[in-house]
């Protein structure tokens, strides 16, 4: 059986990786003399950005016991009676 405090320090460790990758992903797209800020808003315009926040968000709500994508999608399959 999996431990609750197991899953939560996996999430917060998968958290951590998507905000790090995050990170890497908007430094690698600063262009010269811009903020660091704007390089993160567009790499969030991304697909992959998309995805490591998706990541970032479903870890969070693990760690806090929260609604993920996974139960709306599970939740939107039931009620669509799939």
């Amino acid at each position: 059986m999996i431990k609750t405090t197991d899953v939560k320090k996996a999430a917060a460790t998968n958290r951590e990786a998507a905000e790090a990758e995050l990170d890497k992903l908007a430094k690698s797209m600063q262009r010269d003399g811009e903020t660091f800020e704007k390089a993160y808003t567009r790499a969030l315009d991304t697909d992959m950005g998309r995805s490591l926040m998706q990541t970032r968000d479903d870890a969070q709500e693990l760690e806090r016991d929260g609604v993920t994508s996974m139960d709306l999608t599970e939740a939107r399959a039931k009620l669509a009676g799939t």
